[in-house]
């Protein structure tokens, strides 16, 4: 008579682990303004020619857990706007999403590839002598979240929620970890 004793040898992960991952790019090199409720992102072109940036959170393809930290940064010392934050499940979804500078528009066809929406701080600049960069980070999330069967990754937008007069070419970061079970 077999007990699960006899599957010692098996060694299923239980509880979560802390996943940390890193992602930048370059916005387009262009300085035209950007309104409030504006697309950043490293094309003007529509996700249908220019995926979603993604960033490996879960374990394994189809794993989940939650987002716990989500900060951003960028080299532009005068980029100061608060960020909405959108996530998926996938890098293209159904209905395809507007580019940088373009206004981010929520559509009912990609609800079912939708995972959720946050909102960051302003970015701000240090008031350290010779500070380069803003930044801003929220370590206060709970978001949970199940990655598509045959992915790992989470895929994000950003939003602006107010006006900035960007500098061309400018470096976005993004550092986000997961509770990845």
């Amino acid at each position: 008579m077999g007990t699960d004793w006899d599957k010692q040898d098996e060694v299923r992960p239980t509880g979560g682990v802390m996943v940390e991952r890193r992602d930048a790019f370059a916005r387009p090199a262009d300085a035209t303004a950007y309104t409030a409720n504006d697309v950043l992102a490293e094309s003007t072109g529509t996700t249908a020619t220019s995926r979603l940036r993604g960033l490996s959170l879960a374990r394994h393809h189809g794993g989940g857990g939650y987002v716990i930290s989500w900060a951003v940064s960028t080299n532009d010392t005068g980029m100061t706007p608060r960020i909405r934050v959108h996530l998926y499940t996938v890098s293209q979804p159904t209905a395809a999403l507007n580019g940088d500078n373009a206004v981010f528009v929520e559509l009912d066809a990609n609800q079912a590839q939708w995972v959720d929406s946050f909102d960051l701080d302003a970015l701000t600049l240090s008031t350290g002598a010779g500070a380069d960069m803003t930044r801003t980070v929220r370590d206060d999330l709970r978001i949970p979240f199940v990655c598509a069967t045959n992915d790992d990754k989470l895929y994000y937008r950003y939003e602006l929620l107010d006006g900035d007069t960007p500098a061309a070419g400018d470096w976005i970061r993004t550092i986000a970890r997961a509770d990845a079970n």
